[in-house]
């Protein structure tokens, strides 16, 4: 498969696994752990807890398949980009402050996956 194909299928499994973050963290404000039967029922009714679990799994089932094309020593750094993914969906969603210490990491997270990658 073309190197390109494979650096976006990752980029967007990485975006989906994000995106599972963001509806855990949504989940969390409900989230009561009660090892008993309505305590799990509670878990499973939560949508946003399960969707975002849905979510890792998928992300996850993604990265195995493109482990099977791929070298991990490409891939696996690219994961740093949910860092990235998830400071935009927190200050666009979650409405969390942008401060130039993340703009700079965002910098340096981008310059380390593309020397990494090439």
């Amino acid at each position: 498969m073309n190197t390109y194909i494979l650096i976006l299928m990752m980029i967007l499994s990485t975006f989906i696994g994000a995106l599972g973050s963001m509806f855990l963290k949504k989940g969390s404000d409900r989230f009561v752990i009660k090892l008993s039967y309505k305590g799990i029922a509670d878990i499973i009714k939560n949508w946003h807890i399960m969707l975002g679990l849905a979510l890792f799994v998928f992300s996850t089932v993604f990265f195995i398949f493109l482990l099977r094309t791929e070298r991990l020593s490409l891939l696996y750094p690219m994961t740093s980009l949910g860092y990235i993914f998830i400071v935009f969906l927190s200050v666009f969603i979650l409405k969390e402050k942008m401060n130039a210490y993340k703009i700079i990491g965002i910098g340096m997270i981008i310059l380390g996956v593309v020397l990494v990658t090439l």
